[in-house]
């Protein structure tokens, strides 16, 4: 984190639709985040100013002494700086980013703006600013920093998007199925591991990963397009997602002439409802199916479904949702070998920002982006869905080891993007 690159990160990247002036942001951002407090009087972010020491091993928060709110809140320096920064140079920038370590001695947080954004989607060339929040995985999930952000500095009401929850149940109910987890969770644990294991051309060691991620986004599509192809199938919204991902995937490696296995799989982070409403990992994650190898749309459709239906009565998110504390608590190096990702291929993340626009000091934020690295272990390929303000966009973000050439990684995307034509254009059976 502190040192050589960190493989954790967290960034979440707005177009203000203006000047942004760093000194009003630094001084709203301690008021409205690192300041702010619960009724009871307590800091409701402390970590905000507070860094990561090690102790015999084991991890703890303290204090920074010397916190300033300069040394978190500036303007971008580094490779690509210019006066102004354009469409073409973002993604080189973000990849350094990505990549920088954190200031020792510091909470692992940075907003890094740069002025006089140029980008072509902005017929009327407006000025803008963007804005790049970055933090370590440490901090917090991905739930917990939308929180601090649309909460927080937006001011605006976050709902959890998927929920775990299986309604309300009698106590002597809960005490049974909490039961049934435990005789179920080792075996069901053991087997998703074993019929889980990738062997795929895009599967390949650590070692050989850069970290280093050449990225592309689909084009911002209305959400009510992917509700209707979810209506025309009588499927759930992520099931169409999942479903554009593998027939993407699919076909991608069809042109290129790579061997396509029976089913490549996902590590995928899931909330999970009673979030404290700070910063905290407050998180699941199981590992997910996409059937490359079926060649009927319809039928990976289904396929998905089912995996999906699946997992309503499945124990895997619950057990990983109590584990992950206890891993948490071992000494570090104890963390990073259980940590390790030996087993999937990719990490599939859901984003769901507002579906309203959002605005800070007065001034509107026209598109949210979010990111991340694709932790510890062989993961080299991420796929996203990203939704604000009433429009969803897919996006990958593939290992220069992988696929060196970034054109390649906008062809995936494009195919994609084609897979919920195909879908919207089939009849359905």
């Amino acid at each position: 984190m502190f040192t050589k690159r960190t493989r954790c990160p967290i960034y979440v990247s707005h177009v203000v639709d203006n000047h942004l002036h760093v000194e009003a942001l630094r001084q709203f951002f301690m008021e409205s985040a690192v300041l702010r407090r619960f009724p009871n009087g307590k800091l409701q972010s402390p970590e905000l100013q507070q860094t990561i020491t090690s102790w015999f091993g084991y991890l703890f928060w303290q204090w920074d002494k010397n916190f300033k709110i300069e040394n978190h809140i500036k303007f971008y320096t580094g490779p690509g700086k210019t006066d102004y920064v354009t469409d073409e140079e973002i993604p080189e920038i973000m990849k350094e980013l990505s990549l920088r370590p954190f200031p020792a001695g510091q909470s692992p947080w940075e907003i890094w703006m740069w002025e006089n954004a140029r980008l072509a989607r902005d017929p009327q060339q407006k000025p803008k600013t963007i804005c790049v929040f970055r933090c370590h995985h440490s901090l917090a999930d991905g739930y917990g920093i939308l929180r601090l952000l649309v909460e927080d500095i937006a001011k605006q009401r976050l709902t959890l998007p998927f929920s775990l929850d299986r309604g309300h149940s009698s106590a002597f109910k809960k005490i049974w199925t909490f039961s049934k987890m435990l005789l179920k969770a080792p075996f069901e644990l053991i087997d998703m591991s074993i019929s889980s294991w990738d062997f795929n051309e895009w599967h390949i060691p650590e070692q050989k990963l850069t970290a280093r991620l050449n990225t592309a986004l689909t084009t911002a599509m209305p959400i009510e397009e992917i509700k209707e192809i979810k209506k025309m199938y009588g499927v759930s919204f992520n099931v169409v997602l999942q479903a554009a991902f593998t027939g993407g995937v699919r076909n991608f490696m069809l042109e290129k002439n790579i061997e396509v296995p029976e089913a490549i799989h996902c590590v995928v982070p899931l909330p999970v409802p009673g979030h404290p409403g700070k910063l905290r990992n407050h998180m699941t994650a199981i590992l997910n199916t996409l059937p490359v190898g079926i060649e009927d749309p319809r039928e990976r459709i289904r396929d998905i479904q089912k995996s999906f239906r699946s997992l309503q009565s499945s124990s895997v998110p619950y057990a990983t949702f109590y584990l992950l504390p206890f891993i948490g608590a071992l000494p570090a190096w104890v963390v990073k070998i259980l940590a390790t990702n030996l087993i999937a291929t990719c990490l599939m993340t859901n984003f769901p920002a507002p579906g309203n626009q959002l605005d800070v000091l007065g001034q509107d934020i026209d598109d949210i982006v979010f990111g991340g690295g694709l932790l510890v272990g062989n993961l080299g390929i991420g796929l996203s869905s990203l939704s604000y303000n009433g429009n969803i966009r897919l996006g990958a973000g593939i290992d220069e080891a992988i696929f060196p050439d970034p054109e390649d990684v906008h062809n995936l995307v494009r195919k994609i993007e084609e897979e919920l034509d195909v879908m919207r254009g089939m009849e359905v059976i």
